[in-house]
């Protein structure tokens, strides 16, 4: 019976798009692409308005420069590079076949994944906005999503599309390192 390469194709394509999603938002500064974003709605004379944060720590924020999200972006910054490392061995394992070292690198494009959202969480500039959020304007939510009107601004803030997507590789590269024969 011939040996399907199923398994070889998923976990190459969950490392290929993992690394392809993380490099095209740091190449390119593409906001959607962020890991994390926040967005002010219905800003007097400026309408829309938002500031992401992607898998490198890099911020970007057009409703107020001065602002900076992350007080030290070292956690960030290494769980990108996690998340990136283990995507190119992801690649590089399941062209070999390995399924061990696939599975693995699915687990360390996890953890990439999960440092990150560790990162967010211990970031004092980011609790410290959330809480002020909480208590002072009647948002709802955490960290990893909320909602708030501020000074009749709305304001949400979620887990970025990058981040999804990165989850969404992982899974496909899990699945196919657990179906390499």
């Amino acid at each position: 019976m011939a040996k399907s390469d199923t398994g070889k194709i998923l976990a190459a394509l969950g490392g290929f798009l993992g690394l392809i999603i993380v490099l095209l938002a740091l190449i390119q500064d593409l906001q959607m692409l962020g890991w994390w974003e926040i967005v002010g709605e219905n800003i007097p004379f400026l309408g829309r308005e938002s500031g992401y944060i992607n898998a490198f720590g890099y911020s970007s924020n057009t409703i107020n420069e001065d602002v900076e999200f992350l007080e030290d972006g070292t956690l960030v910054f290494i769980s990108g590079i996690i998340f990136v490392v283990f995507c190119i061995l992801m690649i590089i394992t399941a062209i070999k076949e390995e399924k061990t070292y696939a599975i693995i690198c699915a687990i360390g494009m996890f953890a990439g994944m999960f440092l990150f959202c560790y990162a967010l969480s211990a970031n004092p500039n980011l609790s410290d906005a959330v809480d002020i959020a909480d208590d002072f304007f009647g948002g709802t939510g955490n960290i990893f999503y909320g909602t708030a009107t501020i000074l009749g601004i709305d304001t949400t803030w979620r887990l970025g599309n990058g981040f999804i997507v990165a989850v969404i590789a992982s899974i496909i590269a899990l699945v196919g390192a657990v179906k390499i024969d």
